[in-house]
């Protein structure tokens, strides 16, 4: 009986450690074998702890000469174990190296900036908004260009928000793009709002846009663009820009409040009531995303 039991226990140690040998085999080029990979780890820790309790239970009932004998089969186990199981706790549900590589030769870069333009000079005084959007134009155009070299691949896609058309198309001639525009509030080409722009070079196309309208005041509006990679029209993504109501708080506001400290409760109050509408438009915004099927990236 007693050598049935030890025959028993050989057996199922050896099963562990067979099926163990096979998990981390395949895990390094297959996760489909990932959840085994988590458990056997722990069941060759439980069955260890079995082992040694089963050797100190025959130690205490065998003469000190031989009682050492039962200490050699899971001294024997653990040993396998860490022989096994070390890099597997590592890499244990990554794939093989020359499979990611490989992986990632097929994924399509996506180089995006997003710029806030501040109308690009317009609110500038009259007789200094040329000079201002000269040096803001220059600005974009250098940042761009040191972004460039900074992530050593062209920078392909952009979301402009606080232009009007007519800016929009100085930025388009200076970065040699092609945009989308859209206004906060309306259609009409000449006030501030939301632009979607790709280099004409770029390997990524805009399938189509629309506009989306944010709740509460004003009725605000996000741009939406679906992109592709133009030579795999399967890759797809959707590209979002959002601008929220802004708290308009300006020169004139944090003056009045200086000299005037009654009107600060008058300011917190408007600051409180553009945060909750802010949480509304981003809600709203949130559960439309929900329904979409492809990847979305939201600037802004």
């Amino acid at each position: 009986m007693k050598r049935s039991g030890s025959k028993g226990v050989i057996l199922i140690s050896a099963v562990i450690l067979a099926l163990s040998l096979v998990v981390t085999s395949h895990a390094y080029t297959s996760v489909s074998v990932s959840l085994l990979a988590f458990i056997l780890p722990i069941v060759n820790v439980i069955w260890l702890i079995v082992l040694f309790s089963f050797a100190l239970w025959k130690m205490s009932h065998q003469e000190r000469g031989v009682m050492y004998q039962s200490l050699i089969l899971p001294v024997v186990y653990l040993l396998c174990t860490l022989l096994i199981w070390p890099p597997m706790w590592v890499l244990r549900t990554s794939p093989d190296l020359d499979s990611s590589v490989s992986y990632l030769k097929h994924q399509q870069v996506i180089s995006l900036m997003t710029y806030n333009v501040q109308r690009l000079g317009d609110l500038s005084p009259r007789t200094k908004r040329r000079e201002v959007r000269a040096e803001r134009l220059e600005c974009i155009h250098r940042l761009v260009k040191e972004s460039e070299t900074n992530i050593g691949h062209p920078v392909e896609l952009f979301g402009f928000q606080e232009v009007n058309n007519d800016n929009l198309k100085r930025l388009e001639e200076k970065l040699n793009l092609n945009c989308q525009h859209v206004g906060y509030h309306s259609q009409k080409t000449d006030v501030s709002g939301l632009g979607i722009c790709i280099h004409r070079s770029s390997q990524w196309k805009i399938n189509y846009v629309r506009n989306i309208i944010l709740k509460g005041r004003g009725r605000w509006r996000a741009l939406f663009a679906e992109m592709s990679y133009r030579d795999d029209p399967k890759t797809t993504f959707n590209l979002l820009n959002v601008h929220f109501l802004p708290h308009r708080i300006g020169t004139q506001e944090i003056k009045a409040v200086i000299s005037s400290p009654e009107t600060l409760l008058e300011v917190m109050k408007g600051i409180i009531k553009t945060s909750n509408l802010q949480r509304e438009q981003a809600a709203g915004l949130l559960s439309l995303i929900k329904t979409y099927r492809d990847p979305t990236i939201m600037v802004g």
